[in-house]
């Protein structure tokens, strides 16, 4: 996403942008799974970006959310915490969490949130959060 395409967003007043980052500043992992590389930093500028030019057009939309599937490499309470500071920095209107395990979980699914887990119930009570 660069400006070109984050002004065309604002311009067409598309609903809503959900942007995935499934790692945190560091994460190796998330490089390793992660078909067309991956750059944290690079991913909040531009979302950030997009944030700015919305707010100076004086537009609502688009809606801006991060969407973060946790997995057993992300879901740490330093890496989630990071994600949220983060994302409250630079203007993120919604961030959420999601979980795969309804699906029976994949082998790098979050061993910590799992169903009736008092960690699950924590995080319910603290953000927000879709299951798969």
């Amino acid at each position: 996403m660069d400006e070109n395409i984050s002004q065309c967003f604002v311009e067409q007043k598309v609903n809503e942008v959900v942007v995935s980052i499934h790692g945190g500043p560091g994460t190796e992992n998330m490089l390793r799974y992660s078909k067309c590389g991956a750059d944290y930093q690079k991913v909040l500028e531009n979302t950030q970006q997009l944030i700015e030019i919305r707010n100076c057009s004086n537009s609502k939309y688009p809606i801006v959310k991060v969407k973060t599937v946790l997995f057993d490499w992300n879901d740490t309470d330093e890496l989630m915490n990071q994600l949220r500071k983060d994302t409250q920095k630079i203007g993120v209107d919604h961030l959420y969490w999601v979980l795969d395990w309804e699906k029976g979980g994949l082998s790098h699914s979050s061993k910590r949130f799992t169903q009736n887990s008092k960690e699950l119930d924590t995080l319910i009570e603290k953000d927000e959060y879709r299951i798969f």
